[in-house]
């Protein structure tokens, strides 16, 4: 039977928080979990069943295969893998402000 590895699931939302500046009260009110279940969770001590992963996931604003299988660093552009993750926990216009931003900004070079 195949699993997901509950430590490194819960390390990347971890890092998924963090990188949109929650704290774990934060993170575990917005799911509406307890908070000691949402620390255990980040520190891969428990699963959390389908409902849980979606509230993560929504409150992450991803999705549940890219938080169970896309947790591999980009070791050879580490900036490509901040700016995915910052763009991702940004509203579709402000996504295109930056967009529209770094168009202009490349042209200028």
């Amino acid at each position: 039977m195949m699993g997901y590895d509950k430590k490194i699931v819960g390390a990347e939302i971890r890092r998924r928080r963090l990188a949109m500046g929650l704290t774990q009260e934060q993170a575990a009110e917005k799911v509406d979990r307890a908070l000691r279940f949402y620390a255990r969770i980040e520190l891969g001590d428990v699963g959390m069943s389908v409902d849980t992963l979606l509230e993560i996931c929504a409150m992450l604003r991803t999705t549940p295969d890219s938080l169970l299988l896309d947790h591999e660093p980009n070791s050879e552009l580490p900036e490509l893998d901040w700016l995915t993750e910052t763009l991702s926990n940004c509203t579709p216009e402000q996504r295109q402000t930056v967009i529209e931003l770094s168009k202009v900004y490349l042209r200028s070079l």
